[in-house]
């Protein structure tokens, strides 16, 4: 027996869709499969990994990651820094 299959992009995340499937002869349209229902998830982004960083001067610091694996484009990364408060426990 023969496999078939469509794939479809560009859905909307976190969706319920509808699918169903008939075969077409040269007599016409079959009837429709069982429905099958399927949702995509969101597209959650985890959080960077390998984030490493080292001090090039006395005043400035280069920072780098792997980047972050996702079903859809990854826009940008927000860098954030703060001092730290040195508490010594």
């Amino acid at each position: 027996m023969i496999s078939f299959q469509a794939v479809f992009t560009n859905l909307e995340e976190n969706t319920d869709y509808v699918f169903r499937v008939r075969a077409h002869t040269s007599q016409g349209a079959g009837p429709y499969s069982e429905k099958i229902t399927v949702h995509t998830e969101r597209d959650i982004v985890r959080a960077p990994m390998s984030v490493q960083a080292v001090a090039t001067s006395d005043q400035s610091v280069e920072v780098w990651w792997e980047s972050v694996p996702s079903r859809s484009k990854v826009i940008g990364y927000q860098v954030s820094k703060q001092v730290d408060s040195g508490s010594d426990g």
